[in-house]
């Protein structure tokens, strides 16, 4: 199975000092660290770590040699990738997985609030706003077409 994440990949700056600066206050620092971040990285190593096949979705600016190297070091997939245009990166995602980034992140919504709806007493509203949703009847059309009944129906009923 392959796996395709997409997620942030960060340069992380740690500055160490050897107190809490307070409001107004201006402090040296004493030690300057760069990490790679973001959980989007994190994620795509942990995958390869533990024997995914992986391959990591997203664009890495000029500066971000480092965690291309982290990456590819880890195992996980993105030449092919990183650094491309969104069209180039979506025809890449289709080839993949047989289909496009947004019937995926429509599936992948869908999904993460039906498991809300059975596990949480969130409202219908809330849970639609937390998986990213502006448009209520776009994710109620989209949620019928996944599990052939509206949110309320799934909530009461559950999945048979």
């Amino acid at each position: 199975m392959k796996i395709l994440n997409f997620g942030s990949c960060n340069i992380d700056y740690v500055y160490s000092l050897d107190h809490i600066v307070e409001a107004g206050e201006t402090e040296a620092t004493e030690r300057l660290d760069v990490f790679p971040g973001g959980k989007g990285l994190n994620q795509s190593i942990a995958i390869a770590r533990a024997g995914g096949k992986v391959y990591h979705a997203g664009c890495v600016g000029f500066d971000g040699d480092m965690l291309t190297e982290v990456l590819e070091q880890s195992g996980v997939g993105l030449a092919e990738l990183l650094g491309y245009s969104a069209v180039y990166t979506g025809g890449y995602i289709k080839k993949l997985t047989g289909r496009t980034f947004s019937e995926l992140l429509v599936d992948k919504r869908c999904t993460v609030a039906a498991k809300m709806l059975s596990e949480t007493d969130l409202s219908v509203g809330e849970i639609i706003a937390a998986v990213g949703y502006q448009n209520e009847n776009f994710f109620r059309k989209a949620f019928r077409q996944k599990y052939g009944k509206n949110p309320l129906e799934y909530r009461k009923r559950g999945v048979k």
